[in-house]
């Protein structure tokens, strides 16, 4: 990396150098952050380490970063993944945003809200435009907390009404 009135910049022991920072420091450097970091750290401080080495470290970074436990973000689900299977680890959170007009009396209610592999945190609606008829969403926020199999059952009706008009359905695999 060359300075500004071409003297050379020399990286301190631990920097991860411009690229690799993102503009966010050290911390939260992401995958590949992490993979050039482990680059950077060992070739910018003068080492001789042989090339196979720093690559071995590299792969091992990542790979440490892919089987690190939990999701950074929610898995965020809609209707069109109804009736799929989806893996996750204790502590991971899921979201569901079902589209439903509340004002005409279709709204989505649990049938199977997944306990207890899954602990139920929010629900709740968004409706952006406040007039009847308007379409808007509910939305429902899950947690992980057991292992186990668990499935989330919501059917979208009237009240009044004694079939639904829509189901969803997923299934999840919740593991250490």
């Amino acid at each position: 990396m060359k300075a500004p009135f071409g003297r050379q910049a020399r990286a301190m022991p631990g920097d991860c150098g411009p690229i690799a920072r993102g503009g966010r420091g050290r911390k939260g450097v992401g995958l590949v952050g992490a993979a050039m970091l482990s680059e950077a750290a060992l070739f910018n401080t003068g080492s001789a380490m042989p090339a196979a080495i720093v690559q071995t470290l590299a792969a091992l970074t990542l790979t440490l970063a892919f089987i690190a436990p939990g999701r950074a973000e929610p898995l965020r689900l809609t209707e069109a993944d109804a009736g799929k299977s989806f893996a996750l680890r204790v502590g991971d959170e899921v979201e569901l945003r079902l589209g439903e007009t509340a004002s005409t009396g279709f709204v989505w209610t649990e049938q199977s809200n997944g306990a207890p592999a899954l602990k139920t945190l929010a629900k709740g609606s968004d409706y952006p435009v406040a007039m009847p008829g308007a379409p808007g969403a509910a939305l429902f926020r899950y947690r992980a907390e057991a292992e186990g199999a668990a499935v989330l059952s919501l059917r979208l009706a009237r009240g009044w009404e004694p079939a639904p008009v829509k189901e969803f359905l997923v299934r999840f695999d919740v593991r250490p």
